[in-house]
This record gives structure tokens, C-alpha cells and sequence, in this order.
């Protein structure tokens, strides 16, 4: 079992006065058999004229926040305390056949924004999905085959870009590494979902990269109605466990952008990012900030 305290820190700036600016922010992780969220809290400044948060159609928890007008700058800081816990050994080669397991037509098979169908895609994906070979085992080997063949490499892609064009780069960012896996899978009709969130780089990361390092990380994750729904991490080759924190599921990542709004002014504009995850080895007190809705 783990604790990790994380604080995502967003800071924006504008050429000219804001005119009007409303954010929503998926920033705060879910709670779930893998994690449980002891502490939360959203911190803007200056005040945010209103804000209010709810559930979207994946169960993941969105704030939004409507900023002043007037403003040329603002900082948005998300600020959790979260409890994970190890992952639970699988046998992979127990899960079904993966021709079991394809479904007709559903939420999580469909095409979206950044993943469709392409043919380069349904044969790379049939090298790991062999006739009658166990659906985990093949999500497996296709995780292994996609961080071996693609290069982690920030700044070839960009948040645009899609799964058919990361592909042929062979190279890109966790988001792009997600996105192949995903298109490989829904190119064979099997259940699949794009998962953000956090890791741990100083025990993930391979040198001489600290993968994800200071930013939002992302995998997919696969079903089998045996276990449920299981992570695979094809960024940093391996199944998420306790040094990971999800923060939402969706179809890709337009469904989980961290954050994304509409800001009416004139000119440039900027967003700097930072993200910092601390292993804890004890909870401060939860009384020190009210827990946010």
C-alpha cells in the first residue's frame, strides 16, 4: 500500500485582459478498489467568480469554474492525498479466448475524435491477437510491442494528433503510446478505454528518461468480464499498481483533457504546467482545507 500527495499546479496568461473565461478541470482522481481519495481541494487565484462541479457520463468527477473578467493572469491548483494499493497478481493466460469477448457494437469499441479504424492498425494489432489466444495475454504482448517499437519522444506529436499518425511517426508521448494501443484494440472490437492520471516516475521511469515526469500520464485499459477492467502502461512497459493515481476513463483524450474551457481576449495566450507527486509516509491532518465537492 502507498500514499501520495499531488499537487497539479496551472498557471494561465494573457496578452490582454480577459473578457470572459470558463474552465472545466478533471483533476480529481477517482475513488475506486484501486484508490481511495483522502484529501481534496481546488485552489483558485484570484476567486473564481463561480464554480461547481458533478459527474460526467464516465463517473469522473468535473469542476467549473468561471473566471473574472478583466483578469490577465490566473492559477488553478489541484491538491490531493491518495491511498493506492498493489496490484493483484492475474494469470493472464487464464482469461479468455479474445474472440469471446468482441462485442457487436458498444461505447467502448467506437471510433472517436483521436482513434478510428485503419487497417495498418487491425495488422499490427493481429500479430499479439492471435486465433484463440487469452485476451490479457495478447493486451500484454501488445503493450511490450508497442514500447518497443515506439520512442518516447516529446515534441514529434501534438495534443492533436491522432492514432494513425503517431502510429506511422512510431514515436510520441504517453497520450499517442494510449492511443495506438487503444486503435489496435477497437480495431478488433474489443472493449477498451483511454485512462488519465499520475505516476510515480522516480520508481517507474527508465534512464535516461524520467518518464512523465512534472506532467499528467496516461495507459488504456481492457475487459474481460473474468477481471473486470486492467490497466496497461505501453509508455513505461508495465501493468499499473500502487504507484499509479487514475484521475478519469474515457473513450480518448478529449474525454479527459485535464483541462479545457473557452477564453474570449485578444492576443497571445499561455498555460504553464507542473505536477508534483511525494510518496508520503504518514496523511497530514485532513482538517488543514475543507474537502471539495
Amino acid at each position: 500500500m502507498a500514499k501520495y500527495r499531488v499537487v497539479h499546479n496551472n498557471h494561465y496568461s494573457f496578452a490582454e485582459a480577459v473578457n470572459h473565461c470558463t474552465l472545466e478541470a478533471r483533476l480529481k482522481p477517482l475513488n475506486n478498489k484501486k484508490q481511495t481519495v483522502e484529501f481534496s481541494q481546488f485552489v483558485v487565484r484570484p476567486l473564481a467568480s463561480s464554480q461547481h462541479s458533478e459527474l460526467d457520463q464516465f463517473g469522473n468527477h468535473v469542476n467549473y469554474f468561471e473566471i473574472a473578467r478583466g483578469l490577465r493572469s490566473f492559477s488553478l491548483s489541484a491538491i490531493h492525498t491518495v491511498k493506492t494499493v498493489p496490484l493483484v497478481s492475474i494469470d493472464l493466460a487464464a482469461s479468455s479466448p479474445w474472440e469471446n469477448l468482441v462485442v457487436a457494437t458498444d461505447a467502448d469499441t467506437d471510433t472517436s475524435a483521436y482513434v478510428g479504424f485503419n487497417p495498418e492498425l487491425t495488422d499490427y494489432a493481429r500479430v499479439s491477437f492471435r486465433p484463440d489466444r487469452p485476451m490479457l495475454e495478447a493486451a500484454f504482448d501488445l503493450m511490450q510491442r508497442i514500447n518497443a517499437d515506439f520512442q518516447y519522444h516529446p515534441g514529434t506529436t501534438r495534443v492533436d494528433t491522432t492514432a494513425i499518425e503517431a502510429f506511422q511517426f512510431k514515436r510520441g508521448v504517453c497520450q499517442d503510446f494510449s492511443h495506438v494501443g487503444i486503435a489496435c484494440l477497437r480495431s478488433l472490437a474489443l472493449p477498451v478505454r483511454y485512462v488519465s492520471g499520475y505516476v510515480d516516475t522516480k520508481v517507474n521511469s527508465k534512464p535516461p528518461h524520467r518518464v512523465a515526469a512534472d506532467a499528467s500520464h496516461a495507459w488504456f485499459s481492457v475487459y474481460d468480464p473474468e477481471f473486470d477492467w486492467v490497466d496497461f502502461d505501453p509508455t513505461n512497459n508495465k501493468m499499473p499498481g500502487e504507484t499509479y493515481i487514475t484521475l478519469a476513463y474515457g473513450h480518448d483524450y478529449d474525454d479527459v483533457a485535464p483541462l479545457k474551457g473557452q477564453v474570449d481576449t485578444q492576443g497571445w495566450n499561455k498555460l504553464k504546467v507542473d505536477v508534483d507527486m511525494t510518496a508520503l509516509r504518514c496523511l497530514p491532518p485532513p482538517s488543514a482545507c475543507p474537502i471539495s465537492p
